[in-house]
């Protein structure tokens, strides 16, 4: 049948404006894509950064992303909230240093003496780590360390993306955890394994990821503060260790390759930690401790109404997306 050139000139001009629809679709969650990627960046930069304008210039950035991520579709109050939570509490975590108090030492270290009869930094260091050597076990759990400066953030995220109504116990148990960690490295600083190996209260342990960013780059050692951290007196409890603990439970909540995967990213942090020389083992157990007792504390602390508007919002803004993606593409 014989195709008018009316007839053909409307299916061109479907066809300009379908793949018109199509790039800008792309375009706009490519953007979005990118601004995450761009948040999460900015929330690393703000974890070592002691200038209170720089963080909070950081912390409006921050803002800035999570509007043109989420703002333009959805009520977003909440990720603005943990946005602003955790440059305060980056901010705060810079001045631990700086109380006046002096740091601990050797309680710590007598509780490892009397629960494991050694020290296990210096245990494991003694038969697997080789200075001067970046075996697979050193870039490993190198890589598991600093994994956790993005880690907890990405699975904010994706609860806030896929599993709306745990977001208020995972964030609430997740700065409940900070803050109550950042009190207690006010009152209490502690030394890590490598600074009492310094100082002669124990054994030789090696700063691993100082002597790892020193191999890759011999200049990069002084830098090491933007990923070790700007406080070195923050050994008890171990923020990894509890922040990556309550990515494990999290990941309970999801379907079992996530579940297997967060119980296996926690062990691993564990022996990251102590075998890097950043945590004694009780620091790492204090930690879990820490995250577990501020998860099962959270849903008796926050109100459960503000917790049903919050999981009210998911089914909305979802429809209201695909609507737009509809509208879009129509």
């Amino acid at each position: 049948m014989a195709i008018s050139s009316q007839d053909a000139g409307l299916s061109e001009s479907a066809g300009g404006l379908v793949s018109t629809s199509g790039i800008v679709l792309a375009a706009s969650r490519t953007g979005r894509y990118l601004s995450i990627v761009a948040l999460l960046l900015i929330l690393w930069l703000m974890r070592p950064q002691a200038n209170p304008l720089v963080n909070l210039l950081y912390t409006g950035a921050a803002v800035g992303c999570l509007y043109f991520a989420f703002g333009r579709r959805e009520s977003f109050r909440p990720l603005i909230l943990y946005a602003v939570a955790f440059g305060t509490f980056a901010q705060l975590r810079s001045m631990a240093d700086d109380t006046g108090l002096p740091a601990q030492f050797a309680y710590v270290v007598d509780m490892e003496e009397r629960v494991f009869g050694v020290i296990p930094s210096a245990w494991l260091q003694e038969r697997f780590y080789r200075p001067g050597v970046i075996g697979p076990l050193d870039g490993y759990l190198a890589v598991i360390y600093v994994s956790y400066f993005v880690v907890a953030h990405g699975v904010a995220l994706l609860i806030w993306n896929k599993k709306r109504e745990l977001f208020l116990l995972y964030a609430g148990a997740l700065f409940l955890t900070l803050y109550a960690g950042l009190l207690t490295s006010f009152l209490l600083p502690t030394a890590p394994p490598w600074l009492a190996a310094s100082d002669g209260y124990i054994e030789p342990v090696h700063r691993v990821m100082g002597n790892i960013l020193a191999e890759i780059n011999p200049g990069a050692q002084a830098e090491g503060a933007t990923i070790v951290g700007v406080n070195d007196i923050a050994a008890m409890p171990s923020l990894h260790m509890a922040t990556t603990v309550l990515v494990a439970l999290a990941a309970l909540r999801f379907a079992a390759p996530l579940r297997l995967a967060g119980v296996a990213y926690a062990l691993s942090m564990g022996l990251s930690l102590v075998y890097l020389g950043e945590h004694y083992a009780v620091d790492v157990i204090a930690g879990a401790l820490l995250a577990v007792a501020a998860w099962q504390l959270v849903p008796r602390l926050w109100p459960s109404r503000a917790a049903s508007r919050l999981t009210a919002i998911a089914p909305l803004a979802s429809a209201g997306e695909r609507h737009a993606e509809e509208s879009t593409a129509a």
